[in-house]
């Protein structure tokens, strides 16, 4: 007797909980309706909305890559002053910096070699009067660029805003210059690369 008063009072309060999820949280269609509106209306700002500009002076970034063998490669990004600029595109927002007197190291290879002291390196040094940093894609795109390759001492990049006192082996200038840091392997890329090498380097 009594366990069949318990099983009543229990298949009750369930069904009280169930009517009570039904009347208060169950979603209705008019809060269907009211997420449907808002994410709209959330579209339609991203649509709408004009892109937000941010001035930056002296910026300098810095990235590293883990190559075969455990070893490092460092790449870095200066300019003189920059606009980051935040912009509304097909509903979501992109982050461009458009980079002024713009200079990019990029480390190709470390070379240990036995028997001598030290390490070189063989460095990629670009400069341009203008480039696009685009955050999303992690790419760099530049035009009427000044492309130099080097062979340094060492493991690290000169310092900021300082050129060796080495001079490159090879350098040119192309139309158009690509990097591409995401991924695991970089990319670049010199569009109508004009180059000759420098009987002068070490």
């Amino acid at each position: 007797m009594f366990s069949r008063l318990t099983k009543i009072a229990t298949l009750s309060l369930l069904g009280v909980s169930l009517v009570t999820l039904i009347l208060i949280g169950w979603p209705r269609e008019s809060d269907y309706l009211a997420y449907k509106e808002a994410v709209q209306q959330s579209r339609s700002y991203a649509k709408s909305s004009p892109p937000v500009s941010q001035k930056r002076f002296e910026v300098c970034k810095d990235i590293w890559f883990s190559e075969e063998g455990n070893q490092r490669l460092h790449y870095r990004i200066e300019s003189a002053a920059s606009s980051l600029n935040l912009q509304p595109v097909r509903n979501k927002f992109e982050v461009i910096e458009q980079l002024h007197g713009m200079r990019c190291w990029m480390q190709d290879k470390i070379v240990s070699t036995p028997g001598s002291q030290g390490s070189t390196q063989q460095t990629r040094y670009f400069t341009a009067n203008e480039g696009i940093y685009n955050f999303l894609s992690q790419s760099l795109l530049a035009s009427q660029a000044t492309v130099s390759l080097y062979r340094l001492p060492g493991e690290h990049l000169p310092e900021i805003g300082r050129l060796p006192s080495t001079l490159p082996f090879l350098s040119g200038k192309a139309e158009q210059v690509k990097m591409l840091v995401s991924g695991k392997t970089p990319m670049f890329q010199a569009s109508n690369f004009q180059a000759s090498m420098n009987s002068s380097a070490e």
